[in-house]
């Protein structure tokens, strides 16, 4: 690892460091060079439409409309919707080592589906 890529915290988060870059290369590649730019507007559009009106935008709205603090609340929710994208982008990386992507979307679909038919008939 380059000497610029140390972190706060000494030796043990250098060595943290270098491991996430072992167990994720892909991931820590895009870092060393451009950003795809059409890939990143297209992920931003198609996750934007994908949560519009969803129960997390919902959840936010009723949360807001209780508090005396929209900010914190706005605040809140990025912040958790960066933490369970960055798990989720993590993992993808791990199961597409092991996975087909064509078999991961159609088992996200399914669960997709699984997850639809249970909230219809309010099982969960």
């Amino acid at each position: 690892m380059s000497g610029g890529r140390h972190l706060p915290g000494g030796k043990n988060e250098v060595m943290r460091v270098e491991q996430f870059y072992r167990l994720f290369p892909e991931w820590m590649k895009g870092f060393d060079t451009m950003i795809d730019w059409k890939l990143l507007w297209s992920t931003f559009a198609l996750l934007f439409v994908a949560e519009l009106g969803d129960k997390t935008q919902l959840a936010v709205i009723c949360t807001s409309a209780s508090s005396a603090c929209p900010r914190t609340v706005f605040l809140g929710a990025a912040l958790a919707l960066i933490t369970a994208t960055l798990i989720g982008t993590l993992a993808g990386q791990v199961v597409a080592r092991f996975v087909s992507p064509a078999l991961l979307r159609r088992g996200a679909a399914g669960l997709f589906v699984l997850m639809g038919v249970l909230l219809f008939f309010d099982k969960i």
